[in-house]
């Protein structure tokens, strides 16, 4: 116990220890620290001392405050991993940013022989705080440290991408406009962990930008300095003002000037100066930028630009949120959320989220560096042919049914009843999606019929080889409620005939060939089902139909005539995507046909069950 009081009387009493560690004030969720030598990385709790070159990484939900003797405070936000890399007494405190946000307000009054008060290092940038509050992004994926300055100004440069691990080399001030990785020789070296060589690095760099309250600054893409200080959108900046405690308002720190540029942004290829158009949205995750469309409206109180069509803030956070329909992704910019695409009713919403998709990305896409692996060249390859599908879905259909038929002798006026049992229809399909508007589709396939034979004597059956089904059709899709279909259709249909005897009948194949108009209705879209209702009518017009036998035929015989025929299906469809391209469509339907000669009227309904398995190549 004894010993114990002695160190910590030794720690406490003895500046220069004190000196270089920061206290731990605050710890909300599961936050774990990584002290220099240790392998193993440890709970990070209220009270705990951080000494240089320890890491501290928050989990989701998770947030750590800590100060350093100096009075700095550090916030460290949820998914974020800092490195307090160095605490000296005298000089500038150096924090790593390797992932996530991190918010800070650091003292004016603080007394350092080096100009800048703390030192914030990504991977592709370098701050220097001289007295101010600020929030900063480095997303390691698209490698984009942002910058939000909320009170006074902070400085930015750019160091150059894959850089040695102790220096970095400084483009001359004639190679500014060119990409990074063309930068030519070096005009000084700087050592990326030497407090000293970095302060005078921000303080001399012509490419530096120093960024004010309001304003926001980024080291984006292959841009070869961090972008020229635009002012944020209004209610974001008032947001994350509030988080951090900070009296300003967007009026108080955004008052119109000379000095500022132009609202509208600009690039200027001599200098290599780009500025976004201000009034945008800057996403924490990412550190992506988010600027208002030409359809914005320009603020001249601000001088910044409202647009409504590009998301919105968490007015607590001031977080910033995608428009509906919509997600940012680090390298690909905006992209559509699938899950809430899919729950939109009607295809003019699942154009809007298209569009704003593609306009948001007009200014995104300039911000997104992604590495390129070298590959040999090859030749190009042949644009697809306009002719030639967009998509392929093949399916498999098996649709079991039962029917009544009946059979009238207008000769005589009598009539036969029968049913059905164990009859079938089995249909491949091959459609093609051209474009979001026509598809096509060619369907074959054959059926099985037999007769309920419980009260007859003997059933003769007629043509069994000539089972066929073939199609040939188009679909119209008008929007995402209604669909037409439009098929040329040769099919075979069974006819039942008394024939000698009683109890005695045949089954008779006949070839039928139809236009089928057709009528697709969705009922209702919920994410992976779709409710609708079918109807399609059969034009088939006159067709030769087997008639009443002749009477003097002393044979099992008939008498082929010219019929009227017509037919009609109805049905309730219900499509099931298990996978994204997998899918199960079952149906319930009835079918009716007649088909009408001079002397007999053949009359089926059917009611069966469809059973359709679905592949999106």
């Amino acid at each position: 116990m004894k010993l114990f009081l002695v160190l910590v009387f030794i720690f406490t009493s003895n500046p220069s220890i004190a000196a270089k560690s920061a206290l731990v004030k605050f710890v909300k969720g599961k936050a774990t620290k990584l002290l220099p030598g240790k392998q193993h990385a440890a709970k990070l709790k209220k009270g705990d001392r951080i000494p240089e070159d320890t890491s501290i990484v928050t989990g989701r939900r998770s947030f750590v405050k800590i100060v350093f003797n100096d009075k700095t405070t550090l916030n460290i936000s949820p998914n974020s991993k800092v490195v307090v890399s160095k605490i000296p007494a005298d000089k500038a405190s150096m924090v790593n940013l390797l992932t996530g946000v991190i918010k800070a307000q650091v003292k004016k009054n603080i007394k350092k022989k080096t100009k800048t008060k703390l030192l914030v290092k990504t991977r592709t940038a370098v701050m220097g705080v001289r007295g101010t509050k600020f929030q900063s992004t480095y997303n390691p994926v698209n490698k984009n440290t942002s910058l939000v300055t909320v009170e006074g100004k902070v400085k930015m440069v750019r160091l150059q991408n894959h850089a040695d691990a102790s220096k970095i080399n400084i483009p001359k001030k004639d190679d500014l406009t060119k990409k990074v990785k063309k930068i030519s020789k070096p005009e000084q070296v700087v050592k990326l962990d030497d407090i000293d060589s970095l302060d005078n690095l921000i303080d001399t760099s012509d490419s530096a930008v120093e960024v004010p309250a309001g304003r926001y600054s980024g080291v984006v893409g292959e841009i070869a300095k961090p972008t020229v200080p635009v002012k944020i959108a209004p209610q974001q900046y008032n947001a994350l003002a509030k988080s951090m405690n900070s009296t300003k308002t967007a009026e108080d720190v955004m008052k119109v000037s000379d000095t500022d540029p132009a609202p509208e942004g600009f690039e200027n290829k001599q200098t290599g100066d780009i500025a976004p158009k201000a009034g945008g949205f800057v996403d924490f995750t990412t550190g992506i930028y988010v600027a208002p469309t030409a359809k914005a409206v320009l603020d001249k109180k601000t001088g910044t630009f409202e647009d409504k069509n590009i998301g919105k803030v968490d007015r607590i956070t001031g977080d910033y949120i995608p428009p509906k329909g919509v997600k940012v992704h680090p390298k690909r910019g905006f992209i559509i959320d699938r899950k809430l695409v899919a729950k939109l009713a009607s295809n003019e919403d699942k154009a809007k989220v298209l569009k704003t998709v593609a306009m948001l990305n007009q200014e995104v896409d300039k911000q997104i560096y992604e590495e390129k692996p070298k590959v040999e060249a090859k030749p190009e390859s042949k644009e697809p042919s306009k002719w030639w599908p967009k998509n392929h879905m093949l399916a498999l259909k098996f649709m079991p049914y039962s029917d009544d038929y009946t059979v009238k002798n207008k000769i005589d006026g009598s009539k036969k009843d029968f049913n059905s049992e164990g009859a079938a229809w089995i249909i491949f399909s091959w459609m093609h999606e051209w474009n979001e508007t026509w598809s096509s589709r060619i369907r074959i396939g054959g059926q099985r019929y037999d007769i309920n034979d419980s009260d007859l004597m003997n059933v003769y059956k007629y043509g069994e080889n000539e089972d066929e089904f073939f199609s040939l059709g188009v679909a119209y899709r008008l929007n995402n409620r209604f669909k037409f279909l439009f098929d040329l259709t040769g099919r075979s249909e069974y006819y039942v005939l008394p024939q000698g005897l009683p109890g005695d009948v045949s089954l008779e194949v006949n070839h039928v060939s139809s236009l089928d108009l057709g009528a697709d209705i969705l009922i209702k879209q919920y994410e992976k089902v779709r409710l609708s209702f079918l109807a399609t009518l059969s034009l088939i017009g006159k067709q030769e139909i087997p008639g009443i036998p002749d009477p003097s035929c002393m044979d099992f015989c008939d008498n082929r005539e010219e019929g009227e025929l017509s037919g009609l299906n109805l049905s309730f469809n219900l499509d099931y995507w298990w996978r994204k391209n997998l899918g199960l469509n079952t149906s319930l339907f009835y079918n009716h046909n007649s088909a009408e000669g001079e002397t007999i009227e053949h009359t089926r309904n059917a009611v069966g069950l469809g059973l359709d398995f679905v592949w999106d190549v």
